[in-house]
């Protein structure tokens, strides 16, 4: 679970990580963040396998389709637990194993955006892209409670890769 970096103070001499209120934060709007958090996380665990459970039946575009769609619940569930305001983002964590192995480097796990960022002609991106394969998600929710502005970031991969 991520904790607003303005509660942690860098770990002690013993190991251990020590809260503290670096910003007038109330108890009541940490209590409400962890909550928020936590519904986040049970909502992915309890439901994103089941959701995605027929991956491999879907194109790419179809499954970022399903993965904005899922924003919207996670966007509701944190409302639900307490948040002010809510913006959830998809982002897909690919696979461009034989891609990459053409542009002479290691199977690599990146995001679509990231393969805007090779310098490379267009027709050879348009290439590697319909050479991806999506993994699963990383969805970045921002959320405020009250003055405070945070963010979680869940980590969701396919139970079975997509084919």
């Amino acid at each position: 679970m991520n904790i607003p970096a303005a509660t942690i103070q860098p770990f002690e001499p013993h190991g251990l990580p020590k809260l503290q209120f670096i910003k007038d934060m109330s108890a009541e709007n940490l209590k409400i963040i962890l909550k928020i958090m936590d519904a986040l996380d049970s909502l992915m665990k309890g439901s994103g396998d089941h959701y995605f459970g027929m991956a491999n039946m879907f194109q790419a575009e179809q499954l970022q389709a399903m993965a904005d769609h899922l924003c919207v619940w996670l966007e509701k569930f944190a409302m639900s637990a307490g948040a002010d305001t809510v913006s959830a983002k998809a982002r897909p964590i690919c696979s461009m194993k034989d891609a990459m192995k053409a542009l002479g480097k290691n199977d690599v796990v990146a995001t679509l955006k990231e393969i805007e960022t090779f310098e490379l002609d267009s027709p050879e991106r348009v290439r590697l892209k319909s050479q991806m394969k999506i993994h699963g998600f990383m969805f970045l929710i921002d959320f405020t409670v009250g003055p405070e502005e945070c963010n979680h970031l869940i980590k969701h991969e396919f139970a079975s890769v997509p084919e």
